[in-house]
């Protein structure tokens, strides 16, 4: 006894179209399917806006046991003229 879907494989053979068939038994694949170009668009995408989230929060903080001095501002800190004297700032910042 032949199964349904060897019958659907000798027809679509004879029709010479095996995208029929399996239309015919999975008609939601082909109106929901992510093609690879779709698939490879959306990771450059997701990509792009990771790269750009990570840049806009990223800031150099300098600091010198010489001339640095803790009241500074985290925007001051960020000038290499203007350091904070010790990494406790910068926790002290990222804590609040």
């Amino acid at each position: 006894m032949r199964s349904l879907i060897d019958v659907d494989q000798k027809k679509s053979e004879e029709n010479g179209s095996d995208a029929k068939a399996h239309a015919r038994f999975f008609p939601y694949l082909k109106r929901n399917s992510l093609t690879s170009k779709k698939i490879k668009k959306i990771f450059k995408i997701l990509l792009l806006l990771a790269f750009n989230a990570s840049a806009c929060m990223a800031a150099d903080y300098h600091f010198s046991t010489s001339i640095g001095l803790d009241s500074r501002s985290a925007a001051q800190a960020q000038n290499p003229d203007t350091p904070w004297k010790s990494i406790d700032k910068l926790n002290e910042i990222f804590r609040s």
